[in-house]
């Protein structure tokens, strides 16, 4: 008599089911061999998703598969935050002016002319000094000055690293701020992002 083997689920898979206007996960189906007619066999069955999607529209329910292992679902694109997806990354933005006058923010002279580099890295979310092996666009905006090195506040990143300048404006202002955000996401684009960094700066 041939000993029935008990079932492991080493390389299963898990296709999550979220509504892509809030992020929600809807339902969790796993799977050794993720297809397109399981998905399809999935979002055909009755009333799995009746008063659960936006709108009760099946057109805003995307998915995305995830790994399944010992230490839950994996993903290098996204995580699993309250029910929700979310980024595993996040942007860090700095820049190369120094603050003079020591009030605790980065400052460049107010007269039109000088300006500054900023470096935007694409992180972990959970460790910010790992940058991430991404190439794409990102968009930056500031409330004062002009941006240099983007076309229409685009800028190019490669392997998680990207550049663009701030030339002053001729004036004196206090805490303007200038922001980034990725024009191009990952798996899932969270509509919680935003602008995910900001520097505030002063011209003096």
């Amino acid at each position: 008599m041939v000993e029935e083997q008990p079932i492991t689920y080493d390389n299963w898979k898990t296709i999550l089911f979220y509504d892509k206007l809030t992020d929600k996960i809807l339902h969790r189906h796993m799977t050794p061999n993720p297809s397109q007619e399981e998905i399809e066999d999935t979002l055909n069955e009755p009333d799995l998703f009746k008063n659960r999607v936006t709108n009760d529209d099946l057109s805003n329910i995307a998915t995305i598969i995830m790994d399944d292992d010992e230490n839950g679902l994996e993903s290098s694109d996204v995580c699993i935050i309250n029910g929700q997806l979310e980024k595993q990354y996040h942007l860090v933005l700095s820049c190369t002016a120094a603050d003079t006058d020591g009030d605790g923010l980065p400052d460049i002279d107010g007269d039109g002319q000088e300006t500054t580099e900023f470096t935007c890295k694409v992180v972990r979310h959970d460790d910010h000094n790992q940058v991430i092996d991404w190439s794409g666009q990102a968009e930056a905006k500031t409330t004062r000055g002009k941006l240099l090195g983007t076309v229409s506040g685009l800028f190019n990143i490669a392997n998680g690293v990207g550049t663009f300048t701030l030339r002053s404006a001729p004036e004196t202002v206090r805490e303007l701020v200038v922001v980034a955000r990725l024009a191009e996401s990952i798996g899932v684009q969270s509509h919680r992002a935003g602008y995910s960094n900001a520097v505030r700066m002063n011209f003096r």
